[in-house]
């Protein structure tokens, strides 16, 4: 799978296909400048919360937990 890319602005969606909900975990690659005044991402999984991210300078991988329950059969979208 190519490796995908965003920039992240005040707030941020990732659209996702699945055939249907099932156990998945996602890893976020993000690198905060040290100037960065955002020290926290909160992470929605189809307008449901599901995640808190306490952020670090520099680039750090961040994983989390997509829940079965909050996931939908085709279209999902995670926001930032």
């Amino acid at each position: 799978m190519p490796e995908s890319s965003v920039s992240i602005r005040r707030r941020s969606e990732i659209w996702l296909q699945w055939p249907q909900p099932g156990p998945r975990v996602a890893i976020l690659d993000l690198e905060v400048p040290p100037d960065s005044r955002y020290r926290a991402l909160r992470v929605l999984l189809n307008g449901h919360r599901v995640a808190r991210l306490e952020l670090s300078p520099g680039r750090r991988r961040y994983t989390f937990d997509l829940p079965v329950a909050r996931q939908e059969a085709k279209r999902n979208v995670v926001t930032f």
